[in-house]
């Protein structure tokens, strides 16, 4: 968890270590519509504030949501729960968004399933049910597969 409200310079600064993104690559991750030289000038604090458009652009390039972004220029925190599991959502969007037609597809019924697992699981916490749930297996991170 962040300790303090990041500046968005400070948050990219940190997702581009993290994931080991260049200004360029992330120029290309949002299919050029934000320039190399914009997101430096936000690395480099040149730039402070910077329209919807480029902060969406800049999100979709850095494989973030576009609410972590915003917040960030807005100088507060977004409602991600934990950076941990934000990181490992948003370096699964940054692959999936490299994949052709068909296996984004097949990722998509995936997704949809993963979705029906956590409302059931939902469902059940919210009506003092069973926690830990029936479905899929309970540790779905990495080393458990």
């Amino acid at each position: 968890m962040i300790n303090h409200h990041e500046t968005l310079q400070e948050y990219v600064r940190r997702i581009l270590a993290s994931k080991g993104l260049t200004e360029t690559g992330v120029s290309r991750n949002s299919g050029g519509r934000i320039s190399r030289s914009s997101v430096s000038d936000i690395v480099t604090g040149k730039r402070i504030c910077a329209t919807l458009s480029k902060l969406q652009a800049l999100a979709r390039g850095l494989g973030v949501s576009e609410e972590e972004i915003i917040a960030r220029a807005r100088g507060v925190r977004s409602a991600v729960t934990s950076e941990k599991s934000h990181g490992v959502f948003a370096g699964l969007h940054t692959k999936y968004l490299e994949l052709n037609n068909d296996d984004k597809s097949a990722i998509l019924t995936l997704v949809e399933m993963l979705e029906h697992e956590i409302d059931l699981r939902l469902s059940r916490r919210n009506e003092g049910g069973d926690q830990q749930g029936d479905g899929l297996n309970n540790g779905l991170g990495r080393g458990n597969r």
